[in-house]
């Protein structure tokens, strides 16, 4: 348990394990309870080892948090003294249920090509979220204009992959939401992570880092809705907001999103959906709002996605404004379009 607490210049800030060595892990798992507590120039500020919480014979979600914490590296590190590199703030292993509240994650170090990440998952699920304790982080939140705010969003700054999961072997709930996310290569990379939530953040694209806000790959389930795409910087040319690859044929939605001033709003690659027209079902395209990008919904070269998007019952209904080259390519002879507007 940490309050107001600092833990600097360590190999591992935290680890839930015992070990007669570094090397011979004796037994995993633990709890870690921060609150407004500083982890700097940590090769890893916390490692989380594989654990399964059970109440009865019912597996529940690991009791630690962090509430309001800062994760940070820069140039006043020891890293390069002591031979070694950043990794990342967070590691989970088979863990469910960490969460994370109101949390910043940085990588203010220059000069460096292999930036890490902030939270990097493997078989494990987590939650990134708001601090709004007026109502329990319930929403809608009544913590604005409140005359003192006191909602904290997550926020993820400077990173290669600001969060990357993967959960090839098992079922893992990932949820992010309220969640700001800029100057990172990648802002949430999701590698066979279904049924994840994605929600309400905010991605800024278009430095010389900022490549990529979300990519879905070979996960199926999700729920991504009510973020924010947009470009903040002339530097970069070619940002993507959100990446489809291979997703399966599962009727997806990726909805009420707003995408500005981007190259590829949304790029689908790989199988995202069924290729009969008789019975179509996958990725869909719903009630988003497209402004100024280059290309709004851009279906790769022998690539899938729902043949048509929406129903002459129910329309796709995304609004296409300022398009520099195409809203939908191929064209909506190739993929069915439907709008009720």
């Amino acid at each position: 348990i940490l309050n107001n607490a600092t833990i600097e210049n360590a190999r591992n800030a935290i680890s839930t394990r015992g070990a007669d060595t570094n090397a011979v892990y004796e037994h995993t798992g633990g709890i870690i309870q921060a609150t407004n507590t500083t982890f700097r120039n940590n090769r890893r500020a916390a490692e989380f080892l594989e654990y399964e919480n059970h109440y009865g014979s019912n597996v529940t979600d690991n009791t630690s948090r962090f509430t309001r914490c800062t994760f940070t590296v820069d140039d006043d590190n020891l890293f390069a003294s002591n031979g070694t590199s950043f990794l990342e703030h967070v590691s989970l292993w088979k863990v469910r249920g960490v969460k994370f509240n109101g949390c910043d994650f940085r990588n203010e170090t220059t000069g460096s090509s292999t930036r890490g990440a902030g939270i990097l998952s493997i078989e494990a699920g987590f939650t990134a979220k708001r601090v709004c304790p007026q109502l329990s982080n319930s929403d809608p939140c009544g913590c604005y204009n409140s005359g003192s705010d006191t909602v904290r969003r997550c926020s993820f700054t400077g990173f290669s992959e600001a969060v990357h999961a993967a959960n090839t072997l098992g079922a893992y709930d990932i949820t992010l939401d309220n969640c700001d996310f800029a100057y990172n290569t990648a802002g949430v990379s999701l590698y066979a992570a279904d049924n994840a939530r994605v929600s309400f953040c905010d991605f800024a694209l278009g430095d010389s880092l900022s490549v990529l806000g979300l990519q879905l790959s070979r996960s199926s389930g999700f729920t991504v809705e009510g973020n924010t795409f947009h470009k903040h910087s002339k530097h970069y040319p070619y940002p993507t907001g959100i990446l489809c690859d291979s997703t399966g044929t599962a009727e997806n939605i990726i909805r009420l999103n707003s995408f500005t001033g981007l190259y590829t709003a949304c790029n689908a690659v790989g199988t995202n959906g069924a290729i009969p027209r008789v019975s179509p079902s996958g990725l869909q395209y719903q009630c988003n709002s497209y402004n100024g990008n280059t290309y709004d919904i851009f279906v790769s070269s022998s690539s899938l996605v729902r043949p048509y998007q929406g129903s002459s019952s129910q329309g796709a209904d995304n609004t296409f404004t300022g398009t520099l080259t195409s809203s939908l390519y191929p064209s909506s002879g190739t993929l069915g379009y439907y709008d009720s507007t």
